[in-house]
């Protein structure tokens, strides 16, 4: 059993490219936000879309089934829920930093994605896939 995060700045093709790579059950906190079809972001409710992406991670896990989460996860530390799942159920853990501009779908603002950039922290096991010349 493995479990794949995927991570990268807004925009960066870390969805479609993990799509294209595996073929396993995928998580992104996103799918969480969605509301009759539409992305609807609400800061208040971000942290308990943390936890239901936690969550569902941690059911499919229970199941022997692997799983790949999709998120920005900025700070190594906002990964170390995940290896805790991992740990528990003996789960092989990769770790995949995407990197490319293709815009993000969810119109983050310019700001934040600097501020993200300029926060970044890379971690030593990931491998990072670089889409900037696709």
């Amino acid at each position: 059993m493995i479990l794949r995060i995927v991570r990268g700045i807004p925009g960066s093709g870390k969805s479609t490219w993990a799509k294209k790579m595996f073929n396993s059950v995928m998580l992104e906190n996103d799918m969480f936000c969605m509301k009759n079809d539409k992305y609807m972001f609400d800061a208040e409710l971000h942290i308990d879309r943390i936890k239901d992406c936690e969550n569902f991670t941690e059911q499919f896990l229970a199941k022997d089934m692997d799983v790949v989460v999709v998120n920005t996860f900025v700070k190594g530390e906002y990964m170390n829920p995940y290896f805790a799942l991992a740990f528990k159920y003996k789960a092989q853990v990769e770790v995949y930093t995407v990197v490319g501009d293709f815009g993000s779908i969810h119109d983050v603002p310019d700001d934040i994605i600097q501020s993200m950039k300029d926060s970044w922290e890379s971690i030593h096991q990931e491998e990072v896939i670089d889409l900037t010349d696709r």
